[in-house]
């Protein structure tokens, strides 16, 4: 059975009556859930949450399945005992989207305030006395949505507004045929427009109010999957108009622009092009869901585009809302605008929202990310390593440090060729979602996926608390309701930053590489060096990336991010590892700069860290160790001692600074050159940029060859840490021993997380 359902139920109010002669208004109190009413419930954390600010009143999409999070249908009477409550046990809204007892449903919650440390309760098999406490739908939808239509409701003419304003969408019955009112969607289900290239076709409600999309704050956003370009002709996504110069396109794909989706809102009758779209207008990828939204802010006139969550564009205009158009009763149209000069829109279209809010960048990316983000919704289920089919040992005999080593990230590299018995078939979740990892007193580990490659080798970094050559840990898998781990966890222990460099192309195109910390701090191309990045390169853990290969005079990335420029005063760590074949080190003839920091006005002075092969005699070919201090006093580690990196062979880089024992550099996890210490370095700046594989990516500094896996971290690493981490990746076959994968005979070892 697939459904979908539109709940309207009345919500009981509870008041006092303070003095029945006074007129004094009633208010509702909180309603309050019993969590033992109910046989079942489970806790939900957005800790994929991204923006920096608390959301009011927001409706994210729960998904409810048995894959998922164990969800028993039978318990849920069609989802009439389903119910949500905050973390007071208050009766939170609802409304059911699609109802699929035999797969994945969909329901909207409004959230009171939500961030990343928000927690809900999922509560369902009512076993209470009396009544359950009762939700409107519509309610979901009270925070400024003047429209909310969820679309694809099993083929009905009528395309229903969840919102209680009754806008509902209305396919007229010469246009059924031309209107496909049951297609798959992003979420349950859609509608697609013009499946013969008819120029009729759509779904329209009337507006005599003229109250959709004319306000002086408005917010447009919906799904789309386009499936075809006309370059001949404006294909309308939403419109309201009743001519050629009458009326507003609220969204449209240009026929100059290879057909993408771009915004043309108008603010007056006669030019409703006036905003017209850029020429860097985002591209769609044919046959792929995509959110688009843009907002306008009454206050300044100024339009904001977003695709997929992510900023495109803005623009000022004048004007007193998106529509000034408002001759008698014009209707608002899906897939079309009613005109002889426009035709359908080529695809599909999925939950459309009008608002007379001016959304926040917060608002947009969670709207996006609540639908789509891997992990934007954190399942909290019991963790019992007894529900795990398969398991395998690691353990670390080829650790020779003298010391042992708290929170270590160790790499784990997977694959059915090396681990006796091992098959990724019996991992039930895609990239390893399912794979988890327990010291020896059954405690779950952190660990975060690096590389997922059912074909070959997959690389997983877990934090070990204590690492010696007698630790094991046990690797776990084969349970779809795997808890949650948080992957940034990993690199909690003084790192600043660290970027695995398998990025990819960020917005505009420009190559991103993101930081598995969770602080934000991605590496981007420089607007000088588009194109000079050159990603999927093999790594030495992974993917790499390429530089300097064929570019002039350009080059490299920066990182503008104050978290990890803001190092503390008194030590630091900066490593990397590097493979070129541009040369023979000996024969460096410039400086081929890995990685500076510099001042917003890319002066010199000061540098807290610059791994760079230098071309004077001395230090030709070798990486060093140059920075300076708050008083202006230069700090150097001698390279003319230094051995060379080979050439066409991955090295490992490593320099610190501690500020009562003094900077080294290290090469391959070995001790090269020492230097007495100085004092601190300079107090940290307010804004300065951080470069990778260049000097400011503008200039001929920049390094021939590949980059991988690069760490920053606020503390000085012991020459032991420094070892392992070249050990852990050069050196996992001898390093890292692995037990043979069998079926999971555990009994009796749950550990509870919350």
């Amino acid at each position: 059975m697939h459904t979908r359902h539109n709940f309207m139920r009345s919500a009981g109010i509870f008041a006092t009556m303070c003095a029945a002669a006074l007129a004094l208004p009633l208010f509702a109190d909180p309603v309050q859930i019993d969590p033992n009413d109910y046989e079942c419930s489970f806790n939900v954390k957005f800790a994929g949450y991204k923006g920096a600010s608390t959301l009011a009143d927001f409706p994210v999409l729960m998904r409810l399945s048995k894959a998922l999070n164990d969800f028993n249908y039978a318990k849920c009477a069609d989802g009439a005992n389903l119910r949500f409550a905050d973390s007071n046990g208050n009766l939170l809204s609802h409304e059911i989207d699609t109802w699929d007892a035999s797969g994945e449903s969909l329901v909207w919650v409004k959230i009171p305030s939500l961030t990343k440390e928000t927690v809900i309760k999922v509560l369902y098999g009512y076993k209470g006395s009396g009544e359950q406490p009762a939700v409107t739908a519509a309610d979901v939808w009270s925070n400024g949505y003047v429209g909310v239509w969820h679309l694809g409701s099993s083929g009905n003419l009528t395309q229903k507004d969840s919102t209680s304003n009754g806008h509902d969408f209305v396919c007229a019955s010469g246009d059924a045929d031309k209107v496909d009112l049951s297609a798959a969607g992003a979420i349950g289900g859609a509608v697609g427009f013009s499946k013969d290239g008819a120029k009729k076709g759509g779904l329209q409600v009337n507006d005599s109010g003229n109250a959709i999309g004319t306000s002086m704050d408005t917010t447009f956003e919906m799904w789309v999957c386009q499936t075809n370009v006309d370059t001949s002709a404006n294909r309308a996504i939403l419109s309201k108009r009743t001519a050629w110069n009458s009326g507003s396109y609220y969204f449209y794909a240009h026929k100059n622009l290879s057909g993408s989706p771009v915004l043309s809102p108008s603010t007056s009758a006669d030019d409703p092009t006036l905003t017209y779209p850029p020429a860097s207008a985002v591209d769609l990828v044919y046959g792929e869901w995509m959110h688009i939204a843009f907002t306008r802010t009454g206050a300044d006139g100024r339009l904001t585009e977003y695709a997929d969550g992510g900023y495109v564009y803005y623009t000022t205009v004048g004007g007193t809302g998106c529509s000034l158009y408002s001759q008698g009763e014009i209707p608002v149209v899906l897939g079309n605008d009613r005109t002889s000069s426009s035709s359908s829109y080529l695809g599909y279209i999925d939950e459309v929202r009008i608002s007379s809010v001016a959304r926040s960048a917060d608002w947009v990316q969670a709207t996006r990310d609540c639908v789509e983000a891997d992990g934007f919704a954190v399942y909290s289920v019991e963790n019992d390593w007894t529900k795990y089919s398969h398991r395998f040992t690691v353990s670390f005999p080829g650790y020779e440090g003298g010391e042992e080593l708290e929170d270590f990230p160790v790499l784990v590299k997977i694959s059915e060729s090396e681990i006796a018995g091992f098959k990724y078939a019996d991992c039930l979740r895609p990239n390893g979602g399912d794979l988890r990892f327990a010291d020896a007193n059954g405690n779950l580990l952190f660990s975060d996926v690096d590389t997922w490659n059912t074909n070959g080798v997959s690389l997983v970094w877990v934090k070990v608390p204590l690492l010696n050559a007698g630790t094991k840990i046990t690797a776990y898998y084969g349970w779809n309701m795997a808890p949650a781990v948080d992957a940034t966890a990993v690199w909690a222990n003084g790192y600043l930053g660290v970027w695995h460099m398998n990025g990819g192309l960020g917005d505009s195109g420009y190559v991103t590489l993101a930081d598995a910390t969770g602080g934000g701090s991605a590496f981007t191309e420089d607007y000088n060096s588009k194109g000079s990045a050159t990603l999927g390169q093999e790594g030495v853990v992974g993917d790499s990336v390429l530089f300097g290969i064929g570019v002039n005079g350009g080059g490299g990335m920066r990182n503008e991010s104050a978290r990890v420029m803001r190092v503390g005063t008194s030590a630091f760590t900066a490593e990397l590892w590097t493979w070129q074949d541009d040369h023979a080190p000996s024969e460096a003839s410039k400086d081929g700069v890995l990685m500076k920091e510099l001042t917003t006005d890319n002066s010199t002075y000061p540098t807290v860290y610059r791994l760079y092969e230098a071309s004077s005699s001395g230090n030709k070919g070798k990486i060093v160790l140059n920075s300076g201090f708050a008083s202006g006093e230069a700090y150097a580690t001698p390279g003319g001692s230094m051995p060379l990196a080979a050439r066409a062979e991955w090295n490992y880089h490593a320099a610190k600074y501690d500020a009562e024992a003094g900077g080294k550099v290290m090469l391959n996890g070995s001790m090269t050159v020492a230097q007495s210490a100085a004092g601190d370095f300079r107090a940290p700046l307010t804004r300065t940029t951080l470069f990778l594989a260049n000097y400011t990516c503008s200039d001929n500094k920049v390094w021939p060859g590949r980059i991988d896996e690069v760490r920053i971290s606020s503390v000085a690493r012991s020459d032991a840490w420094v070892k392992a981490t070249y050990d852990t990746i050069k050196n996992n076959t001898t390093f890292t021993t692995y037990g043979e994968a069998r079926p999971n005979d555990v009994k009796g070892l749950m550990i509870i997380i919350r």
